[in-house]
């Protein structure tokens, strides 16, 4: 679900107009198992806060429904360059500031899951050490966890155990060398802070995971492309050229509705003269289109929980 990196320190004159534009996607997977090309991926940012314990508790999202899921566990979340973090409803192509994250660093957020409770993890990168945090989406609060693994900068998603399942595996994309060449695949216990690896990845590369049990990569280096990842190894079923402007400073993606939705922030060196443009894939038709010109920020991080619909909403 989730984020984009930089190490740059931005300079973001951001403008109300944008002019990037969606590429073609034709219909159905590149059935090749093969990995997208990769690239360097700028690195994240940050330094690590307190080493911390405890919970700022599950339901961020308000009443719970059907399988545990509360009403905000359904919609998408974003994180700005900022630090800021929104909530995004796909339905109404709205996005709304919920507050700033005040996490114990100098740097800005590099990757981000949600969970069924609606809790945001977030991934903080110094291009030497990495941590991870627990934010509520109903007020950013944040919290430290007491992560201190190998792996340092990720990328991260939920997937649920099984189509009918309600119990959810949060799977992690190690970023190695600052983004330049593909890590090692893993399972986080984000009860215990374990990581398990299960595989390796073949290119750095987002993950986000479906209620219905899929895993997905986004690789948004060189030829930019949509894979469907094997959950016990971290090879590629499926690899899908998108079209999308690679080389992204900041690129995010999730998982809503049927459809995946894309944020790129395509920038002239250190100069980002535009917010984030969204894109929404729908893998029923192979229609990639622009659903949001400029947001109005930069998104670099992104994450929905497995509580998302996997249908478009009747």
């Amino acid at each position: 679900m989730f984020a984009a990196r930089s190490s740059l320190a931005f300079v973001v004159a951001l403008a109300c107009s944008g002019c990037a534009t969606g590429g073609g996607g034709g219909k159905g997977w590149d059935q090749n198992g093969g990995g997208s090309s990769g690239g360097g991926l700028l690195g994240g940012a940050s330094s690590g806060g307190d080493d911390g314990g405890g919970s700022l508790g599950g339901d961020d999202g308000g009443t719970v429904g059907p399988q545990g899921c509360t009403d905000g566990a359904k919609l998408v979340y974003v994180l700005s360059v900022e630090g800021d973090l929104y909530s995004f409803d796909p339905s109404q192509l709205s996005f709304q500031r919920i507050g700033h994250l005040a996490c114990p660093s100098s740097g800005m957020p590099n990757s981000m899951a949600v969970d069924r409770s609606a809790r945001a993890w977030v991934n903080y990168f110094d291009g030497l050490s990495g941590q991870i945090f627990e934010v509520s989406t109903a007020d950013a609060s944040c919290q430290a966890t007491s992560y201190s693994g190998p792996v340092k900068q990720m990328g991260m998603g939920f997937s649920t155990n099984g189509a009918n399942s309600s119990e959810d595996t949060l799977y992690v994309a190690e970023l190695t060398g600052g983004g330049f060449g593909g890590g090692s695949f893993d399972t986080l216990d984000v009860s215990t802070f374990a990581l398990q690896k299960l595989g390796s990845m073949s290119a750095p590369a987002e993950l986000t995971g479906t209620g219905d049990g899929r895993l997905y990569a986004f690789f948004a280096e060189g030829q930019t492309s949509l894979a469907q990842v094997n959950k016990g190894n971290g090879s590629l079923m499926s690899n899908k050229p998108l079209g999308l402007p690679g080389g992204t400073v900041a690129f995010a993606f999730s998982f809503w509705g049927g459809s995946f939705w894309f944020y790129t922030s395509p920038c002239d060196g250190q100069i980002c003269t535009q917010g984030s443009t969204v894109h929404k894939y729908d893998p029923s038709t192979g229609q990639l289109t622009v659903a949001v010109q400029d947001v109005g920020f930069i998104i670099d991080g992104a994450g929905e929980s497995t509580c998302a619909p996997v249908e478009p909403p009747k």
